[in-house]
């Protein structure tokens, strides 16, 4: 989908979502475009001041629908739920995460990571590094978790954890010789 082609797609979805309401990934879809234009426009100026948390509410509301549809979606809870937690409504974040990880089949890492990423939000450190810690098990690579993680340790006095999980990411991902020396 090309940038230009925002408004045609989310004209197609909508048609789309009308013949198929319970369609998961024409919300997801439609969603994203969406996403997509308000990330394209965010950086212009906009009279109204707040255009940003207009934009954000009408995506969340796309959510809302699919979810009313499919009460438990892991999936759409799940980008809701990161919707929500841009817009700093941690609690309510947190509650789409938690259903995305409680309902999904499978154990899925992003869904514990961005879930301990609500938690950290509300100073639920403990408890973040543990949904972290379970993201590293799933994904022995997850630098965002890692990152997470290693913060969260270190607020909780864990410096040992913390101290770990940084030179791990050094370990992931090496910091260019230029940025090493000056």
């Amino acid at each position: 989908m090309q940038r230009r082609n925002y408004d045609s797609a989310l004209g197609s979805f909508a048609e789309a979502h009308k013949v198929c309401l319970r369609n998961r990934e024409i919300v997801f879809y439609k969603s994203s475009a969406m996403v997509a234009t308000y990330l394209e426009s965010a950086e212009k100026p906009h009279p109204a001041p707040n255009w940003a948390e207009t934009r954000l509410k009408s995506i969340q509301a796309e959510y809302d629908a699919g979810i009313k549809a499919q009460k438990n979606d892991h999936f759409l809870h799940f980008y809701r739920g990161l919707i929500v937690l841009y817009m700093r409504d941690f609690p309510n974040a947190f509650n789409d995460l938690d259903h995305a990880v409680r309902t999904d089949e499978e154990a899925n890492a992003k869904y514990h990571m961005y879930r301990g990423l609500a938690y950290a939000c509300m100073s639920m450190f403990k408890e973040a590094v543990t949904d972290l810690s379970a993201a590293i098990k799933l994904k022995d690579d997850y630098l965002l978790a890692y990152y997470n993680r290693g913060k969260c340790a270190y607020l909780l006095g864990d410096t040992d954890l913390a101290f770990s999980d940084f030179q791990k990411l050094l370990v992931l991902r090496p910091v260019p010789g230029y940025m090493r020396n000056g």
